[in-house]
């Protein structure tokens, strides 16, 4: 059975790997967080599930799952005007979003990374996502979510995404570690990655916050990116 595809997009520091696990644990699932590769060409879809079969110590066949999983994180991995692999490979895309404070502050508590370079990262990432979304829009489907949606409206949110995979049954929120569970440039390193399930209330409130004209610019950025994502895919609807 030939595989399918699904790619997480979004922002470091977003939860994506929590959303990476949970999907990975579903049975139509294998995958295990960000692979780095690339996106030029078809054959890089190849590549992704030689690699994800390799590091999760399967055999080079395919297995009884439906989808291969990889998250893509940063803009290098898939220029914008690229978005027709994904639609070519009938990709499943789930974008996943993070408000500014969380984010920013997690960037620089966590990856050491100075106040200008997380938002500037933080910026260029979201304009990025709403290009791949108005590319995506007229030809395929796409979900979006964001991780304060993740966290405390679970139910809705993975109801969401067994709708948009057209999965047997939702996610569960909880999850099995993986090989990979806890590697740098894989996903999360921080000890709530381990705990097994969602964990509530992990704000990050201690160490380093962004500053206030840094916050309102992110800020703009992120309503407007929020915007644009729910105008062209499939969302839970606002928060309350």
């Amino acid at each position: 059975m030939a595989y399918e595809f699904i790619h997480i997009l979004s922002h470091m520091r977003s939860g994506s790997t929590l959303l990476a696990h949970l999907l990975a644990s579903h049975p139509e699932i294998i995958g295990y967080g960000e692979t780095h590769i690339r996106y030029d060409g078809p054959e890089d879809f190849d590549a992704l599930v030689n690699d994800v079969l390799q590091t999760l110590g399967r055999p080079p066949q395919p297995g009884p799952e439906r989808y291969v999983l990889d998250k893509l994180l940063h803009d290098r991995l898939l220029e914008p005007d690229n978005v027709r692999l994904l639609v070519e490979a009938k990709v499943r895309v789930v974008f996943l979003l993070r408000e500014p404070r969380g984010s920013l502050a997690s960037m620089l508590k966590h990856l050491k990374m100075t106040e200008q370079n997380a938002a500037l990262y933080y910026v260029t990432r979201l304009v990025t996502l709403e290009r791949y979304a108005q590319a995506l829009a007229p030809h395929a489907a796409c979900a979006a979510l964001t991780y304060d949606q993740l966290l405390y409206r679970t139910d809705e949110s993975l109801e969401l995404l067994k709708s948009h995979l057209g999965l047997r049954h939702a996610p569960a929120e909880t999850y099995r570690m993986l090989p990979t569970t806890g590697r740098k440039r894989v996903g999360d390193f921080t000890p709530n990655i381990f705990a097994g399930s969602i964990v509530r209330g992990g704000e990050e409130t201690a160490g380093p916050q962004p500053s206030a004209g840094v916050l309102g610019g992110a800020k703009k950025v992120y309503e407007h990116s929020r915007a644009v994502l729910e105008q062209t895919c499939r969302h839970i609807g606002k928060d309350e």
